[in-house]
């Protein structure tokens, strides 16, 4: 697991939020697991008096969730959705995605925007000089899509990302109070509705235009937008993603 750092005076209910965001689904699930098992120790040294160690615990969780009967069932039903699906009843979809290049310290956000029927409206690749965390990227890009939707007047509309943990901060409704909080805010301001179904969780093999366009957009030095125009690249990655 990666080092996490917060202050002592950071609410309880945003600690766990920077952790669902910070941390991999398999990491949230040893987490989880250790935590119970620290609660179920603590009861028996207080109504016990029984010493534990706690020395291999890290390791107990992670044999009990690969040997769990439960975790394999967990996994069979989690599965997402690996290629794009068109949203239906006249409503646009949103799909994006972020890049960071280290080296060169910038970012790259990827935007498309497709109605029910397939046609891409708007595409973007954008280029900005910033270095954050991914989930940070991530969310900007979520917000960069919707603003770009609502400049368009594309609406209603979906967003899809495969930021599993940006959307499940969403879907809280609430603003962490750490660096994302900033961002997420902003998103939650746009939108009105069921934000378990207005932001989606899909696999990459759902989001590759996007994904490309966030690619392209790190070697680029000024932001590209197409409106009622299909570069061809474009147009090929769409055709490869779209359900026959």
């Amino acid at each position: 697991m990666k080092d996490i750092c917060c202050s002592e005076s950071m609410h309880f209910q945003d600690f766990l939020l920077l952790y669902v965001c910070c941390l991999r689904l398999e990491e949230l699930e040893v987490l989880g697991i250790v935590w119970w098992k620290v609660w179920s120790y603590r009861n028996l040294w207080i109504h016990s008096s029984v010493s534990i160690d706690l020395g291999c615990l890290v390791q107990w969780a992670f044999d009990f969730l690969a040997n769990a009967p439960f975790f394999a069932i967990y996994l069979a039903q989690s599965a997402v959705i690996s290629r794009w699906i068109p949203a239906e009843g006249g409503v646009f979809k949103i799909n994006t995605d972020a890049g960071i290049s280290g080296e060169n310290q910038c970012v790259g956000v990827g935007i498309v925007i497709l109605g029910e029927d397939g046609l891409v409206m708007v595409s973007a690749a954008q280029h900005l000089v910033a270095l954050v965390s991914p989930p940070v990227v991530e969310s900007m890009a979520i917000l960069c899509g919707i603003r770009l939707a609502l400049l368009s007047n594309l609406v209603p509309f979906v967003v899809e990302s495969d930021a599993l943990s940006v959307i499940k901060l969403v879907h809280v409704g609430r603003t962490p109070s750490f660096d994302i909080g900033i961002v997420i805010h902003d998103i939650l301001s746009c939108v009105e509705g069921d934000l378990s179904r207005l932001f989606q969780f899909v696999h990459r093999k759902a989001n590759m235009v996007a994904h490309n366009l966030a690619k392209m957009a790190l070697s680029i030095k000024s932001d590209l937008l197409w409106v009622e125009f299909v570069p061809p690249f474009v147009e090929a990655l769409v055709l490869e993603d779209f359900p026959r």
